[in-house]
Protein backbone atom coordinates (compact mmCIF):
# COMPACT_ATOMS: atom_id res chain seq x y z
CA UNK A 1 0.00 0.00 0.00
CA UNK A 2 1.37 3.52 -0.59
CA UNK A 3 1.49 6.09 1.44
CA UNK A 4 -1.49 8.92 0.31
CA UNK A 5 -0.89 12.08 -0.90
CA UNK A 6 -1.37 14.82 1.53
CA UNK A 7 -4.73 17.24 0.47
CA UNK A 8 -4.70 20.14 2.37
CA UNK A 9 -8.35 20.90 3.78
CA UNK A 10 -9.90 23.89 4.53
CA UNK A 11 -12.95 22.16 6.71
CA UNK A 12 -12.63 19.34 8.91
CA UNK A 13 -16.35 17.69 9.04
CA UNK A 14 -15.14 13.74 9.66
CA UNK A 15 -14.11 12.12 12.70
CA UNK A 16 -13.37 8.95 13.24
CA UNK A 17 -12.93 6.50 15.87
CA UNK A 18 -11.83 2.92 15.65
CA UNK A 19 -11.93 0.55 19.06
CA UNK A 20 -13.76 -1.93 21.14
CA UNK A 21 -17.16 0.23 22.48
CA UNK A 22 -16.75 -0.34 25.92
CA UNK A 23 -17.07 1.44 29.00
CA UNK A 24 -13.35 2.48 29.93
CA UNK A 25 -12.80 3.99 26.19
CA UNK A 26 -15.25 6.59 27.40
CA UNK A 27 -17.48 6.71 24.35
CA UNK A 28 -20.16 8.10 25.98
CA UNK A 29 -18.23 11.68 26.07
CA UNK A 30 -17.70 11.56 22.80
CA UNK A 31 -21.54 10.74 21.48
CA UNK A 32 -22.40 13.43 23.95
CA UNK A 33 -20.27 16.46 22.06
CA UNK A 34 -20.95 15.04 18.46
CA UNK A 35 -24.35 15.54 19.21
CA UNK A 36 -24.11 19.12 20.22
CA UNK A 37 -22.59 19.64 17.17
CA UNK A 38 -24.46 17.90 14.38
CA UNK A 39 -22.62 19.98 11.64
CA UNK A 40 -20.06 17.59 12.40
CA UNK A 41 -19.93 13.53 11.35
CA UNK A 42 -18.44 10.90 13.63
CA UNK A 43 -17.78 7.40 12.16
CA UNK A 44 -17.69 4.72 14.68
CA UNK A 45 -15.91 1.65 13.69
CA UNK A 46 -15.85 -1.54 16.18
CA UNK A 47 -18.38 -3.25 18.09
CA UNK A 48 -18.28 -4.09 22.45
CA UNK A 49 -20.63 -4.45 25.22
CA UNK A 50 -21.81 -0.77 24.98
CA UNK A 51 -22.70 -1.23 21.34
CA UNK A 52 -26.45 -1.12 21.82
CA UNK A 53 -26.22 1.80 24.76
CA UNK A 54 -24.23 4.29 22.79
CA UNK A 55 -26.42 3.71 19.25
CA UNK A 56 -29.47 4.85 21.46
CA UNK A 57 -27.38 7.55 22.36
CA UNK A 58 -26.35 8.64 19.29
CA UNK A 59 -28.11 11.38 17.06
CA UNK A 60 -28.48 11.24 13.22
CA UNK A 61 -24.50 12.40 12.24
CA UNK A 62 -22.59 9.55 14.39
CA UNK A 63 -22.66 6.28 12.20
CA UNK A 64 -22.07 2.93 13.62
CA UNK A 65 -19.82 0.82 11.01
CA UNK A 66 -19.26 -2.24 12.73
CA UNK A 67 -15.99 -4.66 12.23
CA UNK A 68 -14.03 -3.78 9.81
CA UNK A 69 -11.71 -6.37 8.15
CA UNK A 70 -7.65 -4.85 8.40
CA UNK A 71 -7.20 -5.01 4.43
CA UNK A 72 -9.85 -2.27 4.32
CA UNK A 73 -10.24 -0.33 7.53
CA UNK A 74 -6.74 1.76 5.33
CA UNK A 75 -10.01 3.48 3.41
CA UNK A 76 -11.71 4.82 6.35
CA UNK A 77 -8.38 6.37 7.61
CA UNK A 78 -7.89 8.01 4.50
CA UNK A 79 -11.28 9.25 4.17
CA UNK A 80 -11.67 10.80 7.43
CA UNK A 81 -9.81 14.28 8.69
CA UNK A 82 -9.60 13.36 12.10
CA UNK A 83 -9.04 10.06 14.19
CA UNK A 84 -10.02 10.20 17.58
CA UNK A 85 -9.70 8.67 20.94
CA UNK A 86 -10.48 9.63 24.35
CA UNK A 87 -9.09 7.36 26.70
CA UNK A 88 -8.59 9.18 30.39
CA UNK A 89 -6.30 6.57 31.67
CA UNK A 90 -3.91 6.07 28.90
CA UNK A 91 -0.94 7.19 29.86
CA UNK A 92 1.28 6.48 26.73
CA UNK A 93 0.53 5.84 23.51
CA UNK A 94 2.21 2.48 22.07
CA UNK A 95 -1.47 1.24 21.06
CA UNK A 96 -2.01 4.29 18.90
CA UNK A 97 1.50 3.18 17.44
CA UNK A 98 0.53 -0.47 16.99
CA UNK A 99 -2.53 0.83 14.87
CA UNK A 100 0.05 3.07 12.25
Amino acid sequence: MNQPSFVYKTQIRNFLYVGRLSEEKNLKLLIDVFNSLPDLKLNIIGFGPQEEVLKKMASFNISFLGAISNDKIFHYYQSNDVFLFCLLNQSHGDWLLRRL
